[in-house]
């Protein structure tokens, strides 16, 4: 009885203590992306200022006049793929560094099991039908939103938002998705692996959807990064990298770039039209498979108390909420 006591404060302390690890290399992740971003964003902005003129008081006008245009600021900044793709290589490696105790190189590549062409087909099938019932479902909050005075429209707005300069499709389509893919679906959940595949999966699920920082991304995120931690633990995150970047490149930013050729009721049709395709397709391969699945599930459960273990994390419970405050800043007043 002792040692069974003994050994549940020591699972308890372990678990707690990589849960919080992973929270805190994130959290350094997020601040490094950000650091980089807002740099070359300054270095933008002056180059802008200085191209117009070089004396000191005309620059300053300048500068004033571009500091009070919100709509020209905001421009630069989403679309700053330099500092994005700086900032995500840099933030990589610092999680590497973080988190290089816990897991190796060796064991983030490390291929489980073959995958049949038949599943992987199945799996970007399911993968990709979710975007026709999250955009539904980002119809419906906004509708709730509008119904008591309030909007959504500029997270939903953030999240639909194509790449406007070729540096942000290289680090949305290519760039994005493999680091994101080695430090959730790499680092993190392979840390936490030992635990069981279902906790690891679920644990840094939380931490990839909430690292989005807004209510329609978040939402989103969560039920991809299931997906994408089954493949990685499974399979092998080589394949779980490629539906990644399947999805923002060829998905989002190519298809959509095709579909601005056509008129906005043409757009929809098709847009909307294969999202049901897919939906339809992805529910009827998890209704097909639906025993495997609780068979996983089953066969993969955690052990009671894991979860538990890992909420008493300090720096787990600080990133929730710090992210969940962020992500519910997207919610302003109607005009």
């Amino acid at each position: 009885m002792g040692k069974n006591i003994e050994m549940e404060a020591e699972m308890d302390k372990e678990i707690k203590r990589i849960a919080g690890r992973s929270a805190f290399a994130v959290v350094l992740n997020l601040v490094v992306m950000y650091f980089f971003v807002f740099v070359v964003f300054l270095i933008q902005l002056l180059s802008e200022v200085l191209q117009n003129s070089t004396e000191r008081s005309v620059i300053a006008d300048s500068l004033d006049r571009i500091m009070a245009d919100e709509g020209y600021l905001e421009q630069i900044f989403m679309n700053n793929g330099t500092g994005c793709i700086l900032g995500s290589v840099v933030g990589l490696l610092v999680v590497g560094c973080v988190m290089k105790k816990k897991v190796s190189l060796q064991e983030v590549f490390q291929k489980q099991n073959t995958i049949s062409f038949d599943s992987l087909l199945k799996i970007c099938i399911v993968f990709m039908g979710l975007q026709f019932p999250f955009a539904i479902l980002d119809i419906f909050l906004e509708w709730i939103f509008n119904r008591i005075g309030y909007t959504i429209s500029f997270g939903i707005e953030a999240s639909a938002a194509r790449s406007q300069t070729i540096s942000m499709f290289l680090y949305a389509g290519i760039v994005g998705p493999v680091v994101e893919e080695l430090i959730y679906r790499g680092f993190i959940m392979g840390s936490l692996r030992r635990f069981g595949n279902l906790f690891a999966i679920v644990i840094s699920t939380v931490l990839f959807a909430l690292m989005h920082t807004n209510i329609s991304q978040c939402i989103y995120a969560a039920a991809c990064g299931v997906i994408l931690g089954y493949v990685a633990a499974n399979y092998s995150i080589k394949w779980s990298i490629a539906i990644h970047i399947m999805n923002n490149c060829i998905f989002g930013d190519c298809l959509g770039y095709l579909l601005q050729l056509l008129s906005k009721p043409a757009q929809d049709v098709i847009s909307y039209g294969l999202g049901l395709v897919l939906f339809v397709l992805g529910v009827w391969i998890v209704i097909k498979n639906h025993d495997k699945i609780c068979n996983y599930i089953l066969m993969n459960r955690t052990e009671e108390g894991y979860y538990k273990y890992a909420c008493k994390s300090l720096m787990l419970l600080f990133f929730v909420i710090i992210c969940l405050i962020s992500a519910f800043s997207v919610i302003e007043p109607l005009p």
